[in-house]
Parts: structure tokens; sequence; C-alpha cells
């Protein structure tokens, strides 16, 4: 097809400076794209490949500065106009019926991939105002309008609240002339975007309550608007939907009493076709996701939601919820056969009362629990501790173990009843069972002790916490069997809906005094000593763990840390949460701090003329960097321990590094360049050397060969290999060498300096002197010091054997700073 040319002017043509003018957007191409939309899965690989490869027309980058803005969009603007009028057959009742396949993940990526493209040149209010102007002006085709909603408001951040502008628009105008029209686009568009979930865009049964469920909504001016908004409603139900019959049922629109008969009319109507869609309005739950688009969830499954999120709100408000009273009132089929049996599940009851067994209590106190089915919830909690007792005999079958072989396959049968939703009632008892296998390591203490140390302060040091090696095998047990329950947990369901066993694990911890230093003290090796060492399923283990602690603070005393003798402040009571604090401090800065040839390396790459500094502020920040950060800093913190020579030959060493990665395909062929300013510092920092060794004339440092040693050690490092490897290695190596020492000035050359130089220029300078015959020995004077030269033969000889033989020859070389004897 024409599309797999990918030709710009298949449907744009240029003109010059003034951009780009629109031909006929329906293009073969065009409209092999959008006859795609819907039969994705029909298509073959290729045609599908063909069909985006096209869509890079509208590629914004494609066109750059050769287009003006204003012509590129006025094309795109035209172009999305073709796409949401493109075939417009589709009816109200099949867009009713059929949006919900329409989202953003369930569109064809053809149509989103080519919406997105088109947005790039708009901003979210110029792309709302084009499509209300086409709503307004065209017959459209309702999937592309609705995949186009569900675009924008998951793309573009702002589109969220400019549609509700617009559907409060739509509402207004509709009310006004009493056009349908009106109506159903705003219902249609406040679906579409609900069904990308609360996190874009608020759930349609909250938009329907903001609309209609005050006085003050559109419907509220006169009884002609009322009956207009009920007559709407009613020749929508027999193409709706059972969710959004439920929340027009269950969030009814306001209508004062003198008018009630619309509203029940509406309603009769509306349970009627909930029956013939074979859905029970009684089974609705109470915090159910009416915009969702997943498949329903069973009744019973239903009902553990609603507890779940019933005992969240009790446990942050402590009131019982009004969905829950409202249920119990208006909504009592639901409440006793559906609810109160998923809140009142047989169990083993904590002694301490949790947020389950106060929110029943609640309930029973306000009368919202029938006598009879208390009882029966009671009398079921008293067999279940029976039975746990009775099976203590099991238990005492494995006490020839050894306590901590119990308390593994306790463990073990706990990782078993998580991964399996069914058993999840059984999870209290056999956290009870660890709890006891627990304690028998751990030893039981008698309850005055527990009562003395009930509240004092947990002590942990920091700088080295200390743990006996029999907790902390335990708490490494506990430790790994959470994470192992956490990652088979989450196998199953999120996290929102992995119920209370991990926590009441960590609580189950938490309730054993002589534990909490242990587990206390590991966390801290874990997390403050070896954290950096920790891989992605330590970190995310630990993590949801102190959350859960967390969650359990109250049952934790406070701790008393003790920060070594280094902090100012030897010992200090925190609580939890400020002992987290203290163990997740921020230590970026010394894990990231440089050493003196690793900053050197990057200064180096650095060039002057794109520099953010200026030549004044980077010659001081070098001055301070050098001289005053890494010269006097430690050798163990990346410094030079205060040596200068150690100084200087870092520089050295990271300069020929420098110039080798960059230089390496040149092999010493083009001259090197290294950054000026950091060369000035190096022979400010070999003067300097050089002043100093003055001072010290006559001692054996004096005498040493500096840069020739840096040259002798760069050669033994080099790696072995092939000969001729090698010897191109030295030779670059030489080369290297070669580039850098005309870039000290002469006056700062040292004897040693002035024969590293004969050394290094072996094949063009002494050879050349040697084969002319030119000898350069001066006559011994009486007195003077012997041969400097003799310790160079044997590293001259190793890289070549004439250079050595030359030196040989040359007993003294003119070596003094005359310039006239100076060689280059």
């Amino acid at each position: 097809m024409a599309a797999q040319g990918g030709r710009v002017d298949d449907s744009v043509k240029t003109g010059g400076q003034e951009g780009i003018e629109h031909q006929e957007v329906s293009s073969e191409s065009f409209i092999g794209v959008l006859d795609a939309v819907g039969k994705e899965k029909q298509q073959d690989v290729s045609t599908l490949q063909a069909m985006r490869f096209w869509l890079n027309v509208f590629s914004v980058s494609l066109y750059k500065s050769a287009v003006h803005p204003d012509s590129l969009q006025q094309f795109f603007r035209h172009t999305l106009t073709e796409v949401l009028t493109y075939n417009p057959l589709l009816k109200v009742s099949d867009a009713i019926r059929m949006q919900k396949e329409w989202s953003f993940t369930r569109t064809c990526s053809l149509l989103t991939t080519l919406y997105r493209k088109l947005f790039v040149v708009f901003s979210a209010k110029e792309s709302i105002c084009q499509l209300q102007q086409v709503l307004e002006t065209r017959e459209v085709n309702w999937q592309h309008v609705l995949s186009c909603v569900s675009t924008l408001v998951v793309c573009q951040a702002e589109a969220a609240q400019l549609v509700k502008e617009l559907l409060s628009h739509l509402l207004t105008k509709a009310f006004e002339n009493y056009d349908m029209e009106n109506m159903i686009t705003a219902f249609l568009m406040a679906r579409q975007a609900a069904l990308e979930g609360p996190a874009v865009f608020m759930p349609y049964s909250e938009w329907f309550k903001a609309s209609f469920g005050n006085a003050g909504g559109h419907h509220g001016s006169s009884k002609k608007a009322l009956v207009f908004l009920f007559e709407f409603l009613s020749e929508l139900v027999p193409f709706e939907a059972a969710p959004y019959l439920k929340v027009h049922i269950m969030y009814p629109p306001f209508v004062p009493t003198k008018h009630r008969s619309v509203l029940l009319e509406y309603i009769t109507l509306a349970k009627t076709r909930l029956a013939d869609l074979k859905v029970a309005i009684e089974d609705m739950g109470l915090y159910e996701d009416l915009s969702s688009t997943d498949e329903p969830v069973q009744p019973q499954g239903q009902a553990l939601r609603d507890v779940e999120k019933a005992l969240q709100i009790f446990e942050t408000t402590r009131k019982i919820p009004t969905s829950v009273i409202e249920a119990s009132i208006f909504r009592r089929p639901y409440y006793t056969s559906r609810f109160l049996p998923a809140l009142l599940r047989p169990r083993v009851l904590p002694k301490t009362p949790d947020v389950r067994m106060a929110f029943i209590d609640s309930l029973k106190r306000a009368d919202k629990i029938p006598s009879n089915l208390y009882a029966t919830y009671t009398q079921a909690c008293c067999a279940v501790k029976e039975k746990m007792l009775q099976d203590e005999s099991k238990a005492e079958s494995s006490h020839s173990k050894e306590p901590v072989e119990q308390l593994k396959a306790e463990l073990a049968e706990l990782r078993t009843l998580i991964v399996d939703q069914a058993n999840y009632e059984d999870v209290p008892a056999q956290i009870a069972v660890i709890s006891d296998r627990l304690a028998s390591i751990l030893g039981h203490s008698s309850d005055e002790n527990e009562a003395a140390t009930l509240n004092s302060p947990v002590q942990v040091d920091i700088s080295a916490p200390r743990l006996e090696p029999c907790h902390q095998s335990v708490v490494d047990l506990l430790l790994t069997s959470f994470c192992q329950n956490l990652i088979a947990a989450s196998y199953f369901n999120p996290p929102d809906r992995q119920g209370p066993c991990l926590s009441l694990f960590v609580k189950m911890m938490c309730g054993h005094r002589k534990l909490l230093p242990a587990l206390l003290g590991r966390l801290c090796q874990l997390i403050y000593h070896q954290g950096p060492s920790l891989n992605d399923a330590h970190i995310l283990g630990l993590a949801a763990f102190v959350i859960h602690l967390s969650e359990s603070r109250a049952l934790i005393p406070e701790v008393e840390v003790n920060f070594g003798i280094s902090q100012p402040v030897p010992e200090k009571i925190l609580s939890v949460s400020e002992y987290w604090n203290c163990l997740l401090a921020c230590r970026t800065e010394e894990s990231l701090a440089f050493c003196t040839r690793e900053w050197l390396l990057l200064e180096l790459e650095v060039y002057p003329g794109k520099d953010i500094l200026s030549a004044s502020e980077r010659q001081d920040f070098h001055y301070w960097a050098i001289y005053q950060w890494y010269l006097p800093a430690p050798s163990a913190s990346g410094g030079c321990d205060g040596d200068l020579e150690k100084a200087c030959g870092i520089v050295i060493n990271a300069i020929l590094d420098s110039s080798q990665r960059s230089d390496l395909g040149t092999c010493g062929q083009s001259k090197m360049s290294v950054n000026p300013d950091i060369l000035c510092k190096l022979q400010e920092m070999v003067l300097e050397l050089g002043h100093r060794r003055k001072l010290l004339s006559g001692c054996v440092d004096a005498q040493r060969h500096f840069l020739f040693e840096i040259l002798q050690e760069r050669l033994k490092d080099r790696e072995r290999g092939s000969a001729v490897g090698e010897q191109l290695r030295r030779q670059q190596e030489l080369l290297l060498h070669r580039s850098l020492t005309p870039c000290f000035r002469r006056e700062l050359l040292a004897r040693e300096q002035t024969f590293l130089y004969v050394a290094l220029d072996l094949y063009v300078r002494l050879l050349r002197l040697f084969v002319e015959g030119r000898d350069l020995l001066l006559s011994d004077q009486a007195g003077q010091n012997p041969d400097p030269t003799e310790h160079l033969l044997p590293t001259c000889e190793e890289l070549d054997p004439e250079l050595g033989a030359a030196l040989l020859h040359f007993s003294r070389p003119a070596v003094e700073l005359d310039e006239e004897l100076v060689l280059f």
C-alpha cells in the first residue's frame, strides 16, 4: 500500500518559509490507517509496521525550522478534524454500548499514536477547543471522539480539569435549550474519561453526584428541567450497562418531594433493566468501583473488600463509616447477608483488641449487629481457639526437634497458608503458633520482669551493633520469612488487597520484648552498615518491613541510641521513627567523593572555551582543588598526604592517561592537546618541587630522576602480550612522554628532566647524534659529583640496546643548564 513509501508529500507539501499547506488528507495511506482502527488483530505484522512508519509524517521533528509553526498547526488541526469526522456511521446507542472498549489501553495503537503525534503542537486547551468545535459543527465518529478524550486525559495532565469545564459547559447549554445532543455528548465524555481510572479523572459516580445530587444542579431550576433529565436517563436505559444503572439508583438525582414520583418511575425502569441483565442491586458493594472496566467481582469477594475499606476508615476516624450506617438502614439485605458475615468470620481473638474487634464492638453497641448473629460469632471464635488447643498434640510430636528447627517448620507452614487465599482465615492461628515457638527460643519472662522491662528503652549501639549469635540467627530467620511471604503475597494480589497477614506477623514480633534489641540491632547492621551492598530484593523486603514496624510503633518502646565516642552526644533517647532517620542518614557525599586522579581526568575533559567558569575563576578553582583540597588530604580519602612529588606524579599520569584515551588511534602522530590550565599548574608544581630539592642538595632524594621514574613505573605496569604488541605499547608510551615534556619551560628543567629528554627522544635525537659521531663528552673535572646516569643504564638497555650503548659511550653528557647545551 502507499503507506510503505512513508513520503511526507502523501499528505502535505512544503512552501518555503511560509510552511506547509494541507492537501486532501484523506489519501489512500491515511484512509488505510483509519480503516485499520478496530481491525488491528486482523492485520498482518508487515501491514501494521508500514502504517506505523507512515505515521511519521506527523512527527514534528521532521519539519523543524523549515515549516512555520502556524502552518504546521493548521495542517495538524485539519488532520485532527478529519480523524474525528471520518466515517461517522456509529449511532449514539452503539457508543453507549461499546465505549468501554475504546479506553486508552484498548484502543488501536495506530489511533492513539496518531493522536499523541497531533497533540504535540497543541496545548491541552487548544486540543479541547478543537474537539469542542468539531462536536458543535460536524457529524462525528464516536469511536474516534471518545478514544481522543481518553488519550487527552491520559497523556496531558491539564486535560482533566479542562474536560470537567467542557462537561459543565455542555450541561449548561443542554438545559438552557433542552438539547439532547449536548446531554449525550456530556454523558459519553464523562464516562469515557472516568474509564481511565481515578488517578486520571474522577469516577463517574462522583461526577454524577456532583452534577445532579443537590438542589443547585442544572436540573433543579424548574420542573421542566427535572423532567428533561429523567426523560433523557429513561431513553438511555435500554442500552445502559449495569454499573451506570447502579450509579443512578444508588446516587439518584436530587428531586423535591412533590416530584418524587418522577424519580420512582425511573428507578423502577432501571431495576427492571438490571433484572433483565440478571444483576441484583442488593449485591452491590458499599465501596464498589462502578466505573471499573474489569470483570465484576463475586458478591462475597466484594463484601470482603467492603470490610477491609470500612476497617481502614474506622482505624483513621474511630467512627463507624457513614456508608455502613446507611447500608444497615437502606440496604438491609446486603448488610445482613453479605457484609456482616464477611466481617464476623471466626478467628482466634487477640488478647489486646485490634481494629476489627473495636469495630465489631462499636457496631454491637450501636445495635447494628443482631444478637443471635453476634452470639454465633463468639461461639465460633471459641471453637477455633479450642481447635488450636487440640492441635497441640501435633505440635508435641515435634518437640523432639530443636526449637529453631520447629520455628523453621512453622514459618514454612505460614508461607503455604499465605499463598492460598482460601486459607487466610488460618493465618492468625499459625502466627500464634509461631509466637509460641519464638517464646520457647527466647525464654519466657515472668510477669514481674516483663512489667519492669516493658517501658524501658531498647539499647542499640549504632557505631558497632552487637548481637548474640543465637538471637541473630532467629532474627534473620524471621526477616527471611517476612520477605518470602511478601513476595508470595504480592504474586497474587496488589499491596492493598493482601490482607492483614504481614502486619499481624510484624505485630507478633513486636510483642516479644526480648527480641527487640536483636531486631533493631540487626536492622542497624543491614540498613546503616551494609546498605550499599544490599540487592533490590533485600531493599524491597526491608522497606516493607520497616513500614509495618512503624505501623506497630505503639508496641515498641523508645530506643536508647549510642552513636559512638566520635559523636558529640554519646547517647540519645529516640522514638522508632527518629531511629529510622538515623539509620537512613544520607551519605551520598562520602560515596561520591573523587580521588585526585578521578578529578583530574574529569577536569581534563573540560574545554576552556566551553567552561562556565571564567579564566581567572578556573585558575582559582584549580589552585584551591590541588593545594588546599587534594594535596593535604590523606591518601585514604583520595589525597596526596601533603607530598608534592606524589601530586606531580598523579597529575602527569592523569595527563598521559587522558591523552592516551583521546589520541589512541593517532599513535602520537598528531600533537597532543592538553588543558593549558592544568599544564600551567603542573609547571608551577614542578618548579616548586625543584626549589624544595635545592634545599636538599647532597641528599639522595635530590639526585633522583623523578620524571624518568614515572616512565619506568608506567612501562612496568603494562600488561604482558605479544612481542609486537609490547613493542607498540612501549613506543606509544614513549611518544606520549615526548609530547608532554616540551610543555615545560626551559628554566624549569633540572638535571634529571634533561636526562629524561635524552631518554625519551631515543629514536630521533640521541641516536642521530650517536650516528653522526658528535661527542658530547665533557672533560672530567676533579672533585665533580659521580656520573648520575649509572642507574639509568639498566632501564635504557631494556628499552633499546642501542640507547644503552649510546649512554654508556657518553660517560658524562652535557647536562648543565647552559642554554647552548640544552638539547631542545
